[in-house]
């Protein structure tokens, strides 16, 4: 059994709006697995993707300074979509969040006079940076991250996982996982939950 999405495994984590993607398969849990390992001990590594199943895939940053996959995916299928929807506790920065400023994009990510002190801060440098508004309103913390697109050719895809989506994080070298998947039901699933828990 593995899972994607946000929740930190913490006991205030569970106050936060989050969810977490479970799905079984014993080959891919050895994989991460082995990840895991190899990420205890520390040092980098190049990213990669592997094949979960048709139309979805398992994106993994190694934490190189200057490289991420996944956001490097992020901005494929912002400049890809024709509607997209953002969901992430940070505003989007760098070349995302011009990509995704470009199409018809409803954002959601945590309002400053509702984050801590220094959070609050960054996300008022990085909304005036990137010209960015949050329809985001609740009172949860909102930790969930995922991106939900239609594409120009009509077809429908997801990105969620752990990454922040934010460019800084990228030049000093993250290490995260994700999931690409083209699956209609999981699209569904995770658009039910935005408009339920976030929309």
């Amino acid at each position: 059994m593995y899972s994607f999405g946000g929740t930190n495994i913490a006991d205030k984590a569970v106050r936060n709006n989050d969810f977490m993607i479970r799905m079984c398969n014993r080959n891919v849990a050895r994989r991460l697995y082995q990840l895991c390992l190899v990420i205890e001990a520390g040092k980098a590594h190049e990213d990669f993707q592997f094949p979960l199943d048709e139309g979805s895939v398992v994106l993994v940053d190694g934490g190189k300074p200057g490289n991420s996959i996944i956001y490097s995916k992020a901005c494929e299928l912002a400049a890809r979509s024709r509607r997209a929807y953002y969901v992430s506790q940070f505003c989007p920065t760098g070349p995302l969040a011009r990509l995704l400023r470009s199409t018809d994009t409803k954002f959601y990510f945590n309002r400053s006079v509702a984050s801590a002190p220094h959070i609050g801060a960054m996300l008022t440098i990085d909304k005036a940076i990137g010209r960015i508004r949050t329809a985001y309103r609740g009172s949860s913390y909102l930790h969930a991250k995922l991106m939900l697109a239609e594409l120009d050719d009509g077809s429908r895809v997801l990105l969620s996982g752990s990454h922040n989506f934010k460019n800084q994080g990228v030049k000093y070298g993250t290490q995260e996982i994700a999931l690409y998947s083209s699956d209609p039901a999981l699209w569904d699933e995770l658009y039910a939950y935005v408009s339920r828990d976030v929309g």
